[in-house]
């Protein structure tokens, strides 16, 4: 009968058994309570004795051992840490890759649960994986070009508008300057034929009550 790991506040299938504490253990609760206990001969009960987890081991995998574990492959799709061992086929690594699941399955599994399903090996999948994410990369890339020579044109348009402002603008004053002064010079003519006017009819005036 499966037991729970006493120690997780989430339900996690339990490793082992510390006969001191008679509390089942997962993996990773038993690695810390090893470093929380003084040693002892035949503290543990594991149900994988050989599968004793290592905390120098891949301490992001639940720090399993290499005993536990196919040896590390080499070459294309190699791994820095030992694979996973499936939880319902406990010697079963889990070197295949569901797509239809979007989970990690062992050979077992591919032949029960995962049948039918379209399942490739883990390396395929991390280099399908590799490939997807370099090709969002380019395209993150070429979209950020066109953003920047969208962005480029929009500033050079906008110092466009700026400098035809100034340039409407000065003319403007300019076109003002000119009616004034055309404005104050046909006032100043007004003003003198104005005088002349009224010289020549005053002098008519004079003359007239001088009488002959």
């Amino acid at each position: 009968m499966e037991k729970s790991c006493s120690q997780c506040s989430e339900p996690t299938l339990a490793q082992s058994l510390c006969t001191q504490c008679n509390k089942w253990l997962c993996y990773q609760c038993t690695d810390v309570h090893q470093h929380h206990a003084p040693p002892a001969p035949a503290l543990y009960t594991d149900f994988h004795q050989a599968n004793r987890p290592n905390a120098n081991q891949c301490p992001e995998l639940h720090q399993r051992g290499a005993n536990s574990m196919p040896a590390p492959r080499q070459g294309v799709g190699s791994y820095p840490c030992p694979l996973l061992l499936c939880h319902s086929h406990r010697q079963e690594p889990l070197e295949l890759f569901c797509e239809s699941c979007d989970l990690l399955c062992c050979s077992s599994c591919h032949l029960s649960t995962h049948k039918n399903h379209r399942v490739v090996p883990i390396e395929k999948a991390l280099q399908d994986q590799q490939w997807l994410f370099e090709s969002l990369l380019v395209q993150v890339e070429e979209k950020r070009s066109t953003v920047e020579n969208n962005a480029k044109q929009i500033e050079e348009r906008l110092h466009g508008v700026k400098i035809a402002h100034r340039k409407a603008e000065n003319q403007i004053k300019m076109a003002k300057m000119i009616m004034m002064n055309e404005l104050n010079k046909r006032a100043n003519l007004l003003i003198e034929q104005l005088e002349k006017l009224s010289e020549d009819l005053q002098q008519r005036l004079e003359d007239y009550l001088q009488g002959p």
